[in-house]
C-alpha cells in the first residue's frame, strides 16, 4: 500500500507542476480525474500491494508457490575428512545439512562437534566433487566436499 501511495504522490506532484496553476498544491480537476482513472493500472505494477480494484491473480499465486518449492532452504552434502580430522570424527565421511548457497569455507560451523571444536587450521584446502575449490565456491545439494589439511614432510 505504501508503494501505491508513493506513486500517487509523485504523480500528483508532477501533475501539479504541469497544470496551468503550476506551484499550486492541489492539481486541477482534469488531473485528479486522470489520477483516479489510472489507479488500477498503477496498482497493477506492484503485485504485492493489495488492490480493491483487482481480483487476486491465481496464476501468479501458483507461480510464486512453485518457485518457493523449487528453492530449497537447506541442502545435504557429504563431507569427507582425512588425517587428524578423520581420527577425531571416527569415520572418513559424514552427511550434514547446511543452508542453501553456503560457500565451501562456510561449512565449518555445521560440521559435527568432534571436528567443529577445533578451529579450521591455516592452509586448509577444499575439493568439491573431486575438483579443487576456492574458499568461496558455492555448494549444491548432494555435493561431496573434501576437507584437506596441510601436510608436511619430505
Amino acid at each position: 500500500m505504501r508503494a501505491h501511495l508513493f506513486v500517487m504522490r509523485v504523480f500528483t506532484e508532477f501533475a501539479a507542476t504541469m497544470s496551468p496553476r503550476a506551484g499550486h498544491p492541489r492539481p486541477s480537476r482534469n488531473v485528479t480525474t486522470a489520477m483516479e482513472a489510472t489507479k488500477p493500472a498503477i496498482a497493477s505494477l506492484f503485485l504485492h500491494v493489495p488492490d480493491a480494484h483487482r481480483a487476486p491473480d491465481r496464476a501468479l499465486a501458483h507461480r510464486a508457490s512453485a518457485y518457493d518449492r523449487d528453492v530449497p532452504l537447506s541442502i545435504t552434502v557429504t563431507i569427507m575428512v582425512f588425517s587428524s580430522l578423520r581420527e577425531r570424527l571416527g569415520t572418513d565421511r559424514c552427511a550434514i545439512e547446511i543452508p542453501a548457497a553456503t560457500p565451501v569455507d562456510g561449512i565449518w560451523p555445521y560440521l559435527p562437534d568432534a571436528i567443529r571444536s577445533a578451529t579450521p587450521p591455516a592452509g586448509v584446502r577444499y575439493a568439491v566433487n573431486d575438483t579443487w575449490a576456492t574458499p568461496h565456491t558455492p555448494i549444491s545439494d548432494a555435493d561431496r566436499v573434501a576437507i584437506i589439511l596441510p601436510v608436511s614432510g619430505g
